[in-house]
């Protein structure tokens, strides 16, 4: 397989991850969810969005864990970021789960996207620059759902 051919699968894993996130462990009512793609000149602006529990009421975090995050009284932001550093578990429980976000966070930070954006519930998170990121209400069901949006250009193509 020549380089282009693995940096294109590159990208159609992380689209099925993110799909598959929002597809299947949003427990979106009706399955409701959309994606889309916004050409401009010399990007590609994608958005994926479901209207299910949301990353954070559909993290499984273990009793120590929640108490340590009580005491240290992290915020909804915190533990956000906490899910895309492994630090907690999927409710499902499956053992195979717990590694998509991490993996979009790893693409992002190597330049396979870029402006990686996630908001859910109550917190926004901007990978590219974190000072922007921020819990933008005190309620955890202000948004039901979760919103991934990032660019590919040409250069998520090279080097990587």
């Amino acid at each position: 397989m020549v380089q282009q051919d693995l940096e294109l699968l590159n990208h159609i894993v992380l689209m099925k991850e993110i799909c598959g996130n929002s597809v299947e462990w949003s427990n979106a009512y009706k399955s409701q969810w959309t994606l889309g793609a916004k050409f401009e000149e010399d990007k590609v602006v994608l958005v994926a969005l479901d209207l299910g529990r949301g990353i954070l009421e559909s993290l499984r975090i273990r009793f120590l864990r929640y108490i340590e995050d009580l005491v240290k009284n992290n915020s909804d932001k915190e533990i956000l970021e906490g899910a895309f550093n492994q630090k907690y578990g999927s409710s499902s429980g499956d053992s195979n789960r717990n590694n998509g976000l991490p993996s979009l966070k790893y693409a992002n930070s190597v330049g396979l996207v870029k402006e990686l954006q996630v908001l859910t519930n109550n917190v926004f998170l901007d990978f590219s620059n974190g000072a922007r990121s921020s819990r933008f209400h005190w309620r955890r069901d202000s948004l039901k759902g979760t919103i991934y949006s990032w660019v590919i250009d040409r250069n998520c193509f090279i080097n990587i």
